[in-house]
């Protein structure tokens, strides 16, 4: 019995901590189909897609993947940071986004976010573009490298 409770509490706990890594993820933005995502093996994942992954990240092993009807993502973690990517249909990187740390935000962000029981920074990269996002109260918010609050790009 105490072997079930145990292995109970365990699994919870796991499945507590995976959603706080990924919290931003399933809302990362309006783009569309960013929530409706399921999950898929890298066999399944069409050659383009893994061509452009294979190039970005060589040697990688131990990645996530999900498909949605407008494309893929995969998350890893690289260097100690949880990593999503994101493609569309055509193997094209859409989105990057990688996990950091509140002191690691730009100071001006840092600022913004002072005292506003700010978490689950990250660095999103959409194009040539940088934004940093973080989750303040229940809610997304992306913002600049300046600290302005801004919105992401429509792909």
């Amino acid at each position: 019995m105490k072997k079930t409770l145990l292995m109970a509490a365990l699994v919870v706990a796991s499945m507590g901590t995976y959603a706080q890594t990924t919290q931003p993820i399933g809302q990362t933005s309006t783009q569309g189909g960013q929530s409706d995502y399921t999950s898929t093996t890298y066999n399944e994942v069409p050659k383009n897609v893994q061509t452009t992954f294979s190039a970005s990240f060589p040697g990688l092993a131990n990645s996530r993947w999900e498909q949605s009807n407008n494309g893929y993502r995969t998350n890893f973690e690289q260097n100690g940071r949880d990593t999503w990517v994101t493609y569309d249909r055509q193997g094209k990187q859409t989105e990057m986004r990688t996990s950091m740390t509140m002191d690691e935000l730009p100071t001006r962000v840092q600022t913004t976010l002072q005292n506003q029981n700010a978490n689950y920074p990250y660095e999103v990269k959409i194009g040539n573009n940088t934004y940093y996002s973080a989750k303040v109260g229940n809610k997304d918010m992306y913002y600049d490298k300046n600290g302005k609050a801004t919105k992401l790009p429509k792909r």
